[in-house]
């Protein structure tokens, strides 16, 4: 039976602001504790995926937040093969430094990672996508093969705002799908990181502070969510407020990760020692999601 991951820890989206995530993950690494399973949606699910697929430790994280140029968010559609003579000639002119390559060199890595080839004692990778083509969310997830397109193509496909960018075509079992930023239905998606088969017993979650997604705008839905799982839930709210989403000024990446970093205070870091004791018996069902 399943005994669920002691720890899970879900990434929200929030644009440019991700790399308050490499902060938050940075700090818990300093203090010995790294997550089991790892959810992610839009910026999130990049942060995830570096960390669990690729391996990359929190300072290879941190030194790759801190070369994003202000044009990161357009480095992103600018690497999809239509658009590649465009980003060639940008380059050329030194628009988008620091971001078109940074960029275009962790998505190259990515094509070569896997939802199962883990690292970093990640046992589950979790990535959430809306399906354009049906309007359904898709959870694609270590472990469960079945309907799961290649990692790159879910992590590209989570972070892709429908608004500006195509949306990411792939087939999987003869299913056609187009995947965009799955924030649009939940920029939290704590509810996945609690069913099979991740089973979390404890999640720390990172809210970037975006508006929420549309199923999480009912009245009192992240009351709710807390209450249906009392302490094994903690939400993290670094001070991101005063930052964009698609744009960054200069120094920007190293405030970001600073925000992350003083996130994980005394106190949470009590209550994950106080998990460490906690056997598995929470099931994640009832209504989370």
């Amino acid at each position: 039976m399943n005994q669920g991951a002691p720890l899970a820890l879900v990434l929200g989206a929030g644009g440019v602001r991700g790399i308050a995530h490499v902060g938050v993950l940075e700090a818990l690494a300093e203090r010995g504790w790294l997550p089991d399973a790892v959810v992610g949606v839009s910026c999130g699910a990049l942060v995830a995926a570096c960390h669990a697929a690729l391996g990359w430790e929190t300072g290879r994280l941190a030194a790759s937040a801190g070369r994003f140029g202000p044009l990161a968010a357009l480095a992103l559609a600018l690497r999809r093969p239509w658009l590649s003579p465009v980003a060639s000639r940008l380059a050329q002119v030194g628009v988008g430094a620091g971001g078109l390559g940074e960029v275009g060199a962790l998505l190259q890595e990515l094509e070569g990672a896997d939802f199962d080839r883990l690292h970093n004692d990640v046992r589950h990778l979790g990535i959430l996508c809306l399906d354009r083509a049906t309007g359904r969310e898709r959870f694609f997830v270590s472990g469960r093969p079945e309907g799961r397109p290649p990692l790159m193509q879910a992590v590209v496909g989570s972070m892709t705002l429908p608004m500006l960018f195509p949306a990411q075509r792939v087939t999987v079992d003869g299913v056609a799908m187009r995947l965009v930023d799955g924030g649009i239905r939940r920029t939290l998606p704590v509810g996945w990181a609690v069913t099979e088969p991740i089973r979390a017993r404890r999640v720390l979650a990172v809210d970037l502070g975006v508006m929420t997604g549309d199923r999480e705008r009912s009245l009192g839905h992240r009351e709710r969510l807390q209450a249906s799982m009392g302490a094994r839930l903690r939400v993290l709210r670094p001070d991101v407020g005063s930052f964009g989403i698609v744009v960054m000024r200069p120094g920007d990446p190293e405030r970001l990760m600073r925000a992350g970093r003083e996130a994980i205070t005394g106190d949470v870091l009590r209550w994950l020692d106080e998990g460490r004791s906690e056997g598995p018996t929470f099931d994640g069902e009832g209504g989370v999601q």
